[in-house]
């Protein structure tokens, strides 16, 4: 590859080299930085965590609960029951065994936290029969 005076690219590979075609480099312009983007998920948690203290009608049980409680309520519901049935009464049945591991994995992670790697490994020590502890 080659640049011209005026900083196009002209390239080899090209397939209109052959009729004398330049090739433009265009940097794009970077938008939003990872800190940027950190800011705009923290608003966006916020306005989430705003709306899950307002409250809801729940017509199936006919009571006004906090989005965030009705939410826990569908999670357990899912885990126990296998299904759940929205504000507005529409049901959703868990329908297979991975799909209920999922929710389940989902919500016990949500109560202890994820899960950590318990594994012990292997200790080896070594015992000498006869020696002073206090030489060791």
């Amino acid at each position: 590859m080659s640049e011209d005076e005026e900083g196009f690219v002209k390239s080899a590979e090209d397939p209109y080299e052959s009729e004398g075609a330049i090739v433009e480099v265009i940097e794009p312009e970077i938008l939003f930085t990872t800190e940027d983007l950190k800011g705009i998920r923290r608003k966006i948690a916020e306005v989430i965590s705003q709306t899950g203290d307002t409250t809801l009608f729940d017509q199936t049980t006919g009571k006004s609960m906090s989005y965030y409680r009705f939410l826990a309520t569908q999670i357990w519901s899912l885990v126990v029951e296998g299904e759940l049935i929205f504000a507005d009464g529409k049901h959703m049945a868990i329908e297979d065994i991975d799909q209920w591991m999922n929710a389940l994995k989902f919500l016990a992670g949500h109560i202890d936290g994820p899960v950590k790697d318990t594994s012990v490994g292997v200790n080896i020590y070594k015992v000498y029969v006869g020696v002073d502890e206090n030489r060791v």
